[in-house]
């Protein structure tokens, strides 16, 4: 027993924990390495897939850095036509802060690279309480297929520039304590080669234009959102009460357009459908209801 206890005394421990750190490190290292993403490509596709009639396409999902993973080549669309595509990533960064974890935090900051821009963004969950920030950086409208997404009802080409940014604080035991923001900058907003159910209308050339949002308890009120034309001219306000399935958000907004004699023109017969516009000459439409119940009126 005492020699026992005099080579404990003795020991070199401070090679015997870097030995030790040492092991470990690396053990984690081959796990990480390691790790099957394939098997989580192939989950994460069929778990969005059983959201609805979408597509999944995952080119690959490969390690980033100590802590992350990247996930190259993102594309959703339309399930019965794959070539309606809705959203293509180039790339997707996520980055776990393990630190957080000690304090009982989930925390990542992630990056997204797509249509000439990106978004840049970090999500913290702790209990019931998470927070998000997103930065949304010179996103070219020009590369997003918009033809893809509309053909069903026409056609248009989609150009400009996004820029903005949200934050949000929200907390499911104590909603009174929800807050944030969402601004969005639109710089040469452009809607060429429309046609909508035969009729072809003019281009529209938007001035630089802003839409802005505030978050609080469980709505977001529209603060502004302005886009002016020569052609077309639109006003947005109300709020969005949200709700924990998305679907039955419920929408009180109030959407007014004035229309140039060109556009009146050319949508022909759907312009008779039209009521009488104000006196500052915009119509006026209401959205009321939950978004699986939406109902509109003049």
């Amino acid at each position: 027993m005492r020699k026992l206890t005099n080579m404990l005394r003795n020991a070199d421990w401070k090679r015997l924990l870097s030995y030790a750190a040492l092991f470990f490190v690396l053990f984690f290292v081959f796990l990480y390495l390691t790790f099957p993403f394939d098997t989580i490509r192939d989950a994460m596709v069929k778990r969005i897939e059983s959201q609805g009639s979408l597509n999944v396409d995952i080119e690959q999902i490969s390690p980033f850095r100590l802590f992350g993973f990247r996930i190259e080549g993102f594309k959703l669309a339309n399930a019965t036509d794959p070539s309606q595509v809705y959203i293509n990533l180039d790339e997707l960064r996520v980055r776990l802060r393990p630190s957080q974890l000690l304090r009982g935090r989930l925390w990542f900051d992630f990056d997204i690279y797509a249509y000439g821009g990106g978004i840049a963004g970090s999500y913290c969950k702790r209990g019931e309480v998470n927070d998000l920030a997103l930065n949304f950086v010179n996103l070219n409208l020009n590369k997003y297929g918009t033809r893809d997404v509309v053909r069903t009802y026409g056609t248009m080409d989609l150009g400009g520039t996004l820029s903005g940014n949200l934050e949000a604080h929200l907390n499911k035991a104590n909603r009174r304590a929800n807050s944030g923001f969402f601004n969005l900058n639109l710089d040469q907003l452009r809607v060429a080669n429309i046609k909508i159910l035969n009729n072809e209308l003019p281009d529209l050339v938007f001035e630089p234009g802003r839409v802005a949002f505030t978050l609080n308890t469980q709505s977001f009120k529209v603060d502004q959102f302005d886009l002016k034309s020569p052609h077309l001219e639109v006003q947005l306000s109300g709020r969005i009460t949200l709700a924990e399935e998305l679907k039955r958000s419920r929408l009180l907004l109030t959407l007014k357009y004035k229309l140039s004699e060109d556009i009146e023109s050319a949508l022909g017969v759907m312009a008779l459908a039209l009521k009488e516009p104000d006196s500052e000459g915009f119509y006026r439409l209401r959205l009321t209801g939950p978004l699986n119940k939406l109902k509109t009126r003049n």
